[in-house]
């Protein structure tokens, strides 16, 4: 049976480490960022390959439904279009979805955010422009279960 835990919430609140936290040995990890850094070069933007980066994130989650592992989606995940537009380019939904809605105050986030080096510090006003856009997930949105952690 496969069980997706995804992850929703702004760069800088814990995302990642969260998962680091709470994982169980052997649970894999599907994060957008690793697969975004694992494409770029050095001189390339940002999002110059976000296209490729994306059908990259799918087709391991797919992957990951079809072997009925339980595994991370790790991506911000923000609002209801960006999960409905996951939700619609998978293969077949996993048996159960969790989300796991991190939540923290704007300075907390940006401080985090600002012990970032390289390629993973987010500008601030991308994360700040983020944060207003966040959407509650809901248990409509296809979700089994939501657990809203205050960071």
């Amino acid at each position: 049976m496969s069980k997706m835990y995804l992850m929703i919430g702004c760069p800088g609140v814990g995302k990642s480490y969260y998962i680091q936290q709470h994982k169980n040995p052997g649970t894999r990890v599907i994060s957008r960022d690793t697969i975004r850094f694992s494409m770029l070069e050095d001189n390339d933007e940002y999002f110059s390959k976000e296209k490729e980066v994306y059908k990259e994130f799918i087709r391991q989650i797919d992957e990951a439904i079809e072997a009925n592992e339980i595994f991370y989606a790790d991506q911000t995940s923000l609002n209801y279009n960006s999960r409905k537009k996951l939700f619609n380019s998978l293969k077949q939904k996993p048996d159960k979805v969790i989300a796991i809605y991190l939540k923290s105050s704007l300075d907390k986030i940006l401080k985090q955010n600002s012990l970032r080096e390289g390629r993973a510090l987010v500008p601030e006003d991308a994360v700040r422009n983020m944060f207003y856009s966040i959407e509650e997930p809901k248990l409509e949105e296809g979700f089994e279960e939501i657990w809203t952690i205050e960071r």
